[in-house]
């Protein structure tokens, strides 16, 4: 058994047919060959997380959520997640970083390959969201990789559809 299996295994998690359909829409729309299940980590609300994260196993994408994300973003925010998160596999960034220009590194083409399966419009509405929710349930109000994942958005010229 692997660590990640554990890992949910110790956490109250659900899987959600709604965002793994649109999770998967997401891939197929790509041309990709896998396979996603996404889970929200009930326990990350009363710890106020704000997060998403994905985990590649064989050919099952596994996509956690934390349930603050799934009641804060709306329908173009949370395509904008899981393409985001669906496209982390596609690269060969993360999910470990040595420094925040790395990472930030690894979002921005996260979010450029993003804008080729959703669009452009739909993954700008999905940061602006995604601060929006950062601010109301963080301690720290610093967003300012979000703000320059934005303007780094702003300057990509959108794919086809």
């Amino acid at each position: 058994m692997t660590v990640l299996p554990l890992f949910l295994a110790a956490f109250t998690v659900v899987a959600d047919q709604g965002l793994t359909e649109t999770a998967n829409e997401i891939i197929r729309h790509a041309g990709l060959r896998y396979a996603a299940v996404v889970f929200v980590f009930e326990p990350w609300r009363e710890q106020g997380i704000v997060n998403a994260w994905s985990w590649r196993r064989q050919d099952t994408l596994i996509i956690g959520v934390s349930p603050i994300l799934v009641d804060d973003l709306e329908t173009d925010g949370i395509r904008a997640m899981l393409a985001h998160e669906v496209a982390h596999w596609q690269l060969t960034c993360g999910p470990k970083y040595r420094s925040f220009a790395e990472a930030l590194d690894c979002e921005q083409r996260a979010d450029a390959l993003s804008i080729r399966w959703v669009g452009k419009r739909t993954v700008l509405r999905g940061l602006c969201q995604l601060i929006a929710s950062t601010w109301s349930w963080r301690y720290a109000t610093d967003v300012s990789d979000l703000i320059i994942r934005i303007k780094n958005v702003h300057e990509i010229a959108e794919g086809p559809p």
